[in-house]
Parts: structure tokens; C-alpha cells; sequence
């Protein structure tokens, strides 16, 4: 067996690399950026200045220039993605209250409403009475 020297599978794999090469290369983009915010102007506000520059001269007849138009759409679907995030990227859970089964929360809705349909004449406003506790398992908590 040898002592030293190369042995097949020692080492760091290629991967390991690649993400080296790639985090030196997002710290290179991070070091341009942040020259060009020191600097004043961003490419991402040209974009939209010039988008808003073009629709503005779009609408300055009486008629709408629709070639200015089509050309101010193409800057916003460019500088878009930058602005506005994916809906795709946003998740959602969406029930109904249709949907709920629960006999305690039916008492506590009932009560609510209850509550809101018949109102004091005594009472001034400012407070609602305490609504009855949650029920866990049958058993009223307190």
C-alpha cells in the first residue's frame, strides 16, 4: 500500500468547485452593482425612466402613437421582472368557512352574530361583552 503521493477519489469533488467559481463570480456582480449605485444611476432606473419618457411622448397628441406605445410595453416587460415578483413564487392556502366543521367554532360564530344582531340599549359603545370560551374536545377551557 502506498504512503503517499495521489489516490483516486481524494480530494475536493467538482462540484465544490464550481460553487467556489460561482459565489467569486456573484461577489464580483454584488462589487458592479454597488459601484453603480455610488455612481447615481442604476440601470434599472434607466429602464424605467426611459419607459416612462416613451409613453408619456406616446400620449402627447390627440391620437395615441401606438408604435411608441408597443415600444414603451416592450422597456416594462424587460424591467419587470425586477419590479413586480411571480405570482408563482407567492403560496397560498385558501379555505372557506364552508368548509370548517367544527361545532365550536359554529357556538362561537353564532354567539358573534348573535351579539351583533341584538345590541344593548345600557351599554355605551365602547366594549363588547366577553365571548363564550373555545371548546377542546367537549370540554369547555377557561
Amino acid at each position: 500500500m502506498p504512503a503517499g503521493g495521489r489516490r483516486p477519489g481524494a480530494g475536493r469533488p467538482p462540484s465544490a468547485l464550481r460553487a467556489q467559481a460561482q459565489k467569486k463570480i456573484r461577489l464580483r456582480s454584488r462589487e458592479l452593482v454597488d459601484q453603480a449605485a455610488r455612481e447615481g444611476v442604476m440601470p434599472l432606473e434607466i429602464q424605467l425612466e426611459y419607459m416612462r419618457h416613451v409613453w408619456a411622448k406616446a400620449h402627447r397628441g390627440p391620437e395615441p402613437d401606438m408604435d411608441l406605445m408597443k415600444e414603451a410595453a416592450a422597456a416594462a416587460a424587460a424591467v419587470s421582472p425586477y419590479v413586480h415578483p411571480r405570482l408563482s413564487a407567492m403560496t397560498a392556502k385558501v379555505e372557506t368557512v364552508g368548509n370548517l366543521s367544527d361545532p365550536a367554532f359554529e357556538v362561537r360564530v353564532t354567539e358573534v352574530l348573535n351579539l351583533l344582531n341584538s345590541p344593548d340599549d345600557d351599554d355605551d359603545g365602547d366594549e363588547f361583552p366577553a365571548l363564550p370560551a373555545p371548546v377542546m374536545n367537549g370540554l369547555a377551557t377557561e
